[in-house]
């Protein structure tokens, strides 16, 4: 068992870190004051010390200077303090660096780090996971004025988030839902797509991209994919039309947007609407133009491990208003909410509608995370920036297209690899988690059960892979899954 000291002359912070490490599995000590702290140290074989620089009897940087005489045993993290004129107080050799402000998972990926840099051979203290959810911390908050109020269902939040998504992403029209397989099934629907109609699209998504044509009694047709984007392929979607086609389903894979131009020509040419399925790409452009005001519809996910949650959520878009109080009404059993009147009249409902609406709780949450979907956004274009940067040139692996007239939302981080079995074994073994994410659509027994002839979505089937990418990733983090691939698998 590993053996952690905490100096820290404040004792709620001694105990948060005991209760965190010692759910950990490591061995705890507690030290107010440099004397105890060297008390300690001449007893214990302790292996990481975690100091605070301000203690109360002398200057930190003094006891740290002491622990490096030794042989570099143990190793210390140190919690920085500020100066007078607020600059950061780092000591030059320290062995990594915790602000408290952080919070404890930065601080639990700080001593793993430290650990890993030192060659420790003990497990990790937590695995760098493929992805994370991002909370903002203004979402506490949003959610506790709604609470305040009596309209915790669909009320004017929800209305309010629908405006400030058509502001954002330059939308004529939104409309909220509680899901994007929601978003799906209304733009299914108001595309008119019905029992045996067939809808094209990539083999490569989620399930829930044809779970609504399913509810429509419709066909999903795949068309194949581009090996180098691993989005669908604009003369693959050609050849698979036919006089049963009445939409064309395009997913944004990774975040990286679909040939739009290509495939609206197409649609053009032959009538048939476009739906998009934005679920990777909030944030994502085209030509400088955002997704989801391109297409007859655009549906957006909020989900739990998107680039902003909702816990669950989704926003359709639409480029037609009578679509837009279509779907409004269909959220809602077939009922328009907006009538105010007689209610024999209001509930004279004249289509199947869904319960599929948003709720104000949902939108309140929704609101606070857009304020932070540039930050996110940024930071997951820096990952991305040095994953390129590193990875271009490393022998088994193979990056996707950079195409410079779009801009990725960057939700995932694919890349083709080789003997991917034994690379995912590999940063395996050091935490690290990878994942295909979704398979091929056309083996799911529902959908046939059988590979079809889709040769480009065949060249990157055993190459395809997603590395971690999300907001809680330390630039530590990133370098030893970089590190680690360098090494080798």
């Amino acid at each position: 068992m590993q053996k952690i000291l905490i100096v820290d002359d404040e004792s709620k912070i001694r105990r948060l870190y005991r209760s965190l490490l010692t759910a950990e599995g490591f061995e705890v000590f507690e030290a107010e004051k440099s004397q105890r702290a060297n008390e300690i140290l001449n007893k214990e074989e302790v292996d990481l010390i975690l100091l605070d620089l301000a203690l109360p009897d002398f200057n930190g940087d003094q006891l740290h200077k002491k622990i490096k005489k030794k042989s570099g045993k143990p190793k210390v993290i140190v919690a920085s303090v500020y100066s007078v004129d607020k600059q950061r107080i780092r000591i030059p050799d320290a062995d990594g660096y915790f602000d408290k402000s952080e919070g404890t998972d930065v601080l639990l990926s700080r001593i793993e780090s430290v650990f890993r840099s030192s060659g420790s051979k003990a497990k990790a203290l937590h695995t760098i996971p493929l992805f994370w959810p991002f909370i903002s911390d203004k979402v506490v908050d949003a959610i506790s004025e709604v609470l305040k109020t009596r309209w915790v269902g669909e009320g004017p939040l929800v209305r309010r988030v629908e405006e400030t998504f058509q502001s954002m992403f330059k939308i004529p029209h939104a409309v909220a839902v509680n899901s994007c397989t929601s978003a799906l099934h209304l733009a299914y629907i108001l595309a008119g797509v019905h029992e045996g109609d067939e809808v094209i699209t990539t083999p490569l998504t989620c399930y829930a991209t044809v779970t609504p044509v399913l509810y429509q009694k419709a066909k999903p047709v795949f068309a194949d994919i581009i090996p180098g984007t691993l989005n669908i392929d604009p003369i693959s979607i050609h050849k698979k039309i036919t006089n049963k086609t009445k939409a064309i389903v395009v997913v944004h894979w990774g975040g990286d947007p679909c040939n739009m131009d290509e495939i609206g020509a197409i649609a053009r040419e032959r009538g048939i609407p476009i739906i998009e399925d934005a679920a990777h790409a909030l944030g994502a452009t085209y030509h400088e133009r955002p997704i989801g005001g391109l297409s007859d519809f655009t549906c957006f996910s909020f989900q739990a491990i998107k680039h902003i949650t909702t816990a669950d959520g989704g926003m359709l878009a639409t480029l037609s208003k009578e679509r837009a109080e279509k779907a409004g009404k269909l959220r809602w059993y077939g009922i328009d909410r907006n009538f105010h009147g007689d209610l024999y009249e209001k509930f004279k409902i004249e289509e199947l509608g869904y319960k599929y609406h948003m709720n104000d709780l949902t939108a309140a949450m929704l609101l606070a995370q857009l304020e932070d979907l540039q930050k996110v956004l940024n930071r997951r274009k820096q990952i991305v920036d040095r994953y390129r940067d590193a990875l271009k040139e490393i022998d088994g692996i193979e990056l996707l297209w950079k195409q410079n007239d779009r801009e990725s939302a960057n939700w995932l981080f694919n890349v083709l690899v080789d003997r991917r079995d034994d690379f995912q074994k590999k940063l395996a073994s050091k935490g690290i988690e990878t994942s295909l994410v979704h398979v091929r659509l056309d083996v799911y027994p529902i959908l046939g059960g059988n590979r079809q002839n889709l040769p480009g979505m065949d060249q990157v089937e055993p190459r395809y892979l997603a590395l971690p990418l999300h907001n809680h990733l330390t630039d530590e983090d990133v370098e030893f899954v970089i590190q680690t691939i360098r090494e080798g698998w």
